[in-house]
């Protein structure tokens, strides 16, 4: 599991494994956009998955290109297009697009 932070926006990435899945899971709460990439009729956890977030003015904020079968990120407020793509390898899944919302809350 790794945490990795590139300007506004941090990421966890994991969830290979019951440990680590049970450690991303305790995270959850701390990261609005919460994915989960699996594959095939048993919901199959994949790993390298390529991810790509774009915001309302059209720039890349996020990418990575190795996303584990659990990947967690804060974003600051805004609109943004979530794509993640096929994996990596002979096995290629599908992909689709997202547009998304973010607001961040405080108990305020």
């Amino acid at each position: 599991m790794t945490v990795q932070t590139s300007g506004e926006v941090t990421c966890v990435n994991g969830g290979v494994g019951t440990n680590e899945a049970h450690a991303m899971r305790a995270l959850a709460e701390q990261y609005p956009l919460r994915m989960v990439f699996s594959e095939r009729e048993d919901d199959e956890f994949v790993v390298n998955v390529s991810v790509v977030i774009i915001d309302g003015h059209g720039k890349q904020v996020f990418e990575l290109s190795n996303a584990c079968p659990m990947l967690y990120v804060k974003l600051p407020d805004g609109h943004y297009k979530v794509s993640p793509g096929s994996r990596t390898g002979p096995s290629r899944g599908k992909s689709r697009s997202q547009a998304i919302t973010a607001r961040i809350f405080t108990n305020a």
